[in-house]
């Protein structure tokens, strides 16, 4: 497997260093979504316990932007994913349009 798409990677124009470099970043998204799913609630940390005790450990003037996530309601995981990947797959794009 790890063959097959390294040959597609350098197929399209990357050298091996930049082809591996690449399947590990879309290994890793992979993983580290998955992980991400079996360790967390779906909920989006709506309990208002959980909202209050991790606001306690914020303080609002040092992380405001951290602080305005949580709370959200139901994260979508597979727009999460679907986001990092496409992310991932521009940024491939874009180097291979630069060389």
């Amino acid at each position: 497997m790890v063959e097959g798409a390294l040959q597609e990677l350098t197929d399209l124009g990357l050298d091996v260093g930049e082809a591996i470099y690449a399947l590990d970043g879309l290994v890793s998204l992979v993983i580290g979504h998955v992980l991400s799913e079996l360790a967390t609630t779906n909920d989006g940390g709506t309990d208002p316990e959980s909202l209050a005790r991790v606001r306690a450990l914020l303080p609002e003037e040092e992380f405001p932007r951290v602080r305005a996530t949580l709370g959200r309601g139901p994260i979508d995981r597979t727009a999460e994913f679907e986001f990092g990947l496409h992310l991932m797959i521009d940024g491939i794009e874009k180097l291979l349009d630069s060389k």
